[in-house]
């Protein structure tokens, strides 16, 4: 099942630099388009962002193949103070919705 995922970043101060990846349990095929970020041979999304102050999104699609219908999303910079936006991850729970084929 294909699933196409949408990440906003916000709260990066100007010309801070983050990362962004992500991680999974299980067999994945990734696929990016966003500028700053790869998947390199298909592999977990990462992306090198640098703050302008205003909200950045990470676009991505994400094929399952097996394992844990879960991922995980970081955002980390060693350039930011702030505990709250210097090392933050959530968990993206994939699931089959009722309109799906």
């Amino acid at each position: 099942m294909s699933y196409e995922v949408t990440a906003t970043i916000s709260g990066l101060p100007v010309d801070a630099v983050a990362t962004f990846d992500v991680s999974d349990e299980g067999i994945y095929l990734y696929g990016t388009s966003t500028p700053g970020c790869s998947s390199f041979f298909g592999g977990p999304v990462r992306c090198t962002l640098i703050g302008t102050g205003a909200p950045q999104v990470v676009k991505f699609t994400v094929i399952r193949i097996s394992g844990s219908p879960v991922l995980t999303m970081r955002v980390a910079s060693d350039q930011v103070d702030d505990a709250d936006l210097s090392n933050n991850s959530v968990d993206l729970h994939l699931h089959r919705d009722s309109t799906d084929d």
